[in-house]
């Protein structure tokens, strides 16, 4: 069902004009960088409630996912280098947490899509190096939501047979893990809309767990997808 969602969502009108937003990362940027440095050193000094490995694992997954998401923000396609190596570190940590469905999504879908992502965006960029972002249809939105219904409904089943933790949250939010991605690699502005509730969700599921560093990232997660849709608009309209 997702494939076909992509297929429609790849019928749609022609990028729009190129735009040249600013080449380097501003103050604010740096200091989302910045915290996830912080919060780490903080974490593999003085934090030992989870065993060695994971801590280590979940600390590379908050860097790479703040880093890969400021990048991905600011239309660079080096993001989704970054975001592979957080997808198999989130995807580690969600096993270990019984989290199936975060833990399929993240290796087997949002692993090989940061692939796909990185030559995707480097077929559509501006002289500057950055992506030509675009926007979805009415249409595509409406099929988009009828898509992500039917797939919630579908794994949300799934993952109650194999005794999954909070499944409802799961299962939504491996959804729109998936959709967020597809329209991430797809350039479309809305993927930051997606991520919003996507992490919302996600900040849900992880509340429940004994990982600050995992925390961290959950909690960067909305207020960076924010700050993507506003500054993607800004380029459309440029």
């Amino acid at each position: 069902m997702l494939y076909c969602g992509i297929i429609s969502l790849s019928m749609s009108k022609k990028p729009s004009p190129r735009t040249k937003p600013k080449k380097k990362l501003n103050l604010l940027d740096w200091a989302f960088i910045a915290i996830g440095l912080i919060v780490s050193v903080y974490i593999l000094i003085f934090y030992h409630e989870n065993p060695p490995l994971y801590t280590i694992v979940s600390v590379i997954a908050l860097n790479g996912g703040i880093i890969g998401t400021v990048l991905s923000i600011k239309g660079y396609k080096i993001n989704f280098i970054f975001s592979f190596i957080e997808s198999f570190a989130c995807g580690y940590t969600s096993q270990v947490n019984h989290f199936f469905g975060n833990a399929v999504i993240n290796i087997f879908f949002y692993a090989p899509c940061m692939i796909l992502g990185y030559f995707l965006w480097g077929k559509h960029q501006s002289k500057d190096k950055k992506v030509i972002a675009r926007k979805l249809t009415p249409v595509q939105i409406a099929i988009s939501i009828v898509i992500f219904i039917v797939a919630t409904a579908v794994l949300n089943l799934i993952l109650t047979t194999f005794d999954g933790n909070q499944t409802i949250l799961d299962s939504s939010g491996t959804v729109l893990v998936a959709f967020a991605t597809i329209l991430s690699i797809l350039r479309y502005r809305e993927t930051w809309l997606v991520w919003l509730l996507c992490d919302i969700l996600q900040l849900l599921l992880w509340t429940t767990t004994n990982d600050p560093a995992l925390l961290t990232l959950r909690i960067f997660f909305p207020i960076s997808a924010l700050y993507g849709y506003i500054y993607w608009k800004k380029l459309l309209k440029k």
